[in-house]
Formats: structure tokens, sequence, C-alpha cells
């Protein structure tokens, strides 16, 4: 796909402390520099879609429950949404969250792309 082409050709920051300490006090009204620089590049290789970041996407879990996932990247015109897992997802908890998130965007019709941005 060639979407994925562009995981390669960004270099992503080492550095996991400002998702650690900054996430959670920033939702929403700060970016990450890699995801920045991310946005831009998909933004310059596809200028003919919308590129968004942090964009809620709602769903319904099998319980019944409402919920949402917040993608880091995410080209709705074609259903792309690009994940950046740094150091906060190596956990069991996150790892399991994330496999379930992906299930259920997947199952909305979303091509989903994980980004390791520890390398």
């Amino acid at each position: 796909m060639v979407f994925g082409v562009l995981v390669g050709v960004i270099r992503m920051s080492k550095s996991a402390s400002f998702a650690k300490h900054k996430m959670r006090e920033n939702r929403h009204n700060q970016f990450r520099p890699e995801q920045q620089q991310m946005c831009r590049e998909i933004g310059r290789e596809f200028p003919e879609y919308s590129v968004i970041m942090e964009e809620t996407i709602p769903y319904t879990k099998e319980n019944g429950d409402n919920t949402c996932a917040i993608v880091d990247i995410c080209i709705l015109e074609i259903g792309v949404c690009y994940r950046l897992n740094g150091q906060i997802h190596n956990t069991n908890r996150a790892e399991e969250h994330d496999w379930e998130q992906k299930l259920y965007l997947e199952q909305l019709g979303f091509f989903i792309i994980d980004v390791d941005t520890q390398s």
C-alpha cells in the first residue's frame, strides 16, 4: 500500500518523555513533534486529501458501550489512520487496548498503520 511507504521515510524521535509526561494534560491542544512532521510529509505526498491530526472516531464495543478512538493522523476521505506508538504503548494494558481499538476501527472500514516511534 502506498501509504506505508511514508513510514520508512520519516525518522521518528527516540525520546518518549514528551508523550509520557505531557500527553494527558495537553490532549487535543498540542501535537507531538513527530506527529507534526509525519502529518506534513503525508500532506506533501498526498495534497489532494485533508490530513487531520488527533481525529476522534466514535465506535460501539461488543458490550454496547459507546467510546471513541483518537487517532494521531487520519485521512478520512480514504479511511486511512496512522497511530504513532511510543514508549507509553509498551505496557500489556496499552497493547491490549490498542489491539482492541484497531479491530473496531477496521470493522468501521479504516485501514490502520501503526508506526513505532522508538526506533
